[in-house]
């Protein structure tokens, strides 16, 4: 199984773990990124939006997410 199938949805908490941010301020990004890609509300923002608005590889989004889920990410 390829690490980008594990983690696809992407929330305020994911986004706020990758920019170092509180979650309030990850909401406003995770908003921005709705905006910007046109998703609804109801629609999910996945790893692939938060690649192309960071402009960080999926791979590198992946393995932060993942390490922090599995608490492996240690402090900032």
């Amino acid at each position: 199984m390829k690490p980008e199938s594990i983690v696809y949805r992407i929330g305020a908490l994911e986004v706020s773990v990758i920019y170092n941010v509180t979650e309030r301020a990850a909401s406003i990004i995770v908003n921005k990124m709705r905006e910007m890609f046109s998703i609804k509300k109801h629609q999910l923002v996945t790893i692939y939006n938060l690649s192309d608005y960071s402009g960080c590889p999926v791979s590198e989004l992946t393995k932060t997410i993942l390490d922090y889920r599995r608490g492996n990410l240690g402090s900032w």
